[in-house]
């Protein structure tokens, strides 16, 4: 079980950090209020200044109770925790919805992106949520934060609470698989959507109908994607 928090005014990454930490085999977390170079699925620059939320989990898969699941239900029971977390917390008009695998939307923009790695014994999740951003450069123009959605400026005290609702949702609930299932179906931004997947070898365009109950995707043509990238959604 986590028993460390740690904030920080600015790092290179917060998951570079915790990763440095494995060797101490201790579960914690790193909190940072800007990130240098923050990054994200497939070493993208992840856009960080100061005004967003930025953490990394460092969890160690051979002592928490919470890894008897399986790597993608502790991440995706993560990705909701994030999920009901800021809707409860804000209010929020309209319900988050989640982009395969690892994004959080809020009509049509960016609101929150996950990535999970895996290392020796050791998950590391790490989480970057846009909070008091007022506006994003032009190559993020599909980016929100809680702050655009609101109208408001984000507390700091909203903030921490945010992260404590997070860390709690992620790690004093269990894991309920198909409960996790059912609410990412219910979730599903790609539900009915043309999508384009990059694959290892290839693309391939289709229209994703649901999600599986191995976290996969499900496609018209009737395969199912479990790893690969959705680089574009056809807005039609």
């Amino acid at each position: 079980m986590v028993k460390s928090i740690f904030f920080l005014n600015k790092v290179d990454s917060t998951q570079i950090l915790a990763k440095s930490f494995i060797p101490f085999k201790k579960d914690l977390i790193i909190v940072a209020k800007s990130q240098e170079k923050g990054y994200g699925r497939f070493q993208r620059n992840w856009y960080s200044p100061e005004g967003g939320l930025y953490f990394s989990f460092l969890l160690n898969l051979e002592e928490n109770f919470l890894y008897n699941s399986t790597i993608f239900d502790i991440v995706f029971h993560i990705v909701k925790s994030v999920v009901l977390s800021c809707e409860e917390l804000f209010n929020l008009k309209e319900k988050l919805q989640i982009k395969w695998p690892n994004d959080i939307y809020y009509q049509d923009k960016k609101l929150c992106g996950i990535l999970a790695e895996k290392e020796n014994n050791f998950l590391i999740v790490g989480c970057g949520i846009n909070v008091n951003e007022d506006c994003f450069p032009s190559f993020l123009e599909k980016a929100i934060s809680l702050k655009m959605i609101l109208r408001r400026t984000i507390t700091t005290y909203e903030r921490y609470l945010l992260l404590e609702n997070i860390f709690y949702k992620s790690f004093f609930k269990k894991i309920e698989k198909e409960e996790l299932v059912n609410f990412l179906k219910a979730r599903n931004y790609l539900k009915n959507k043309k999508i384009r997947v990059a694959l290892p070898n290839k693309e391939i365009i289709d229209i994703c109908l649901d999600i599986a109950d191995d976290y996969s995707l499900i496609l018209s043509s009737g395969k199912k994607i479990t790893t690969g990238e959705v680089v574009k959604v056809f807005y039609e």
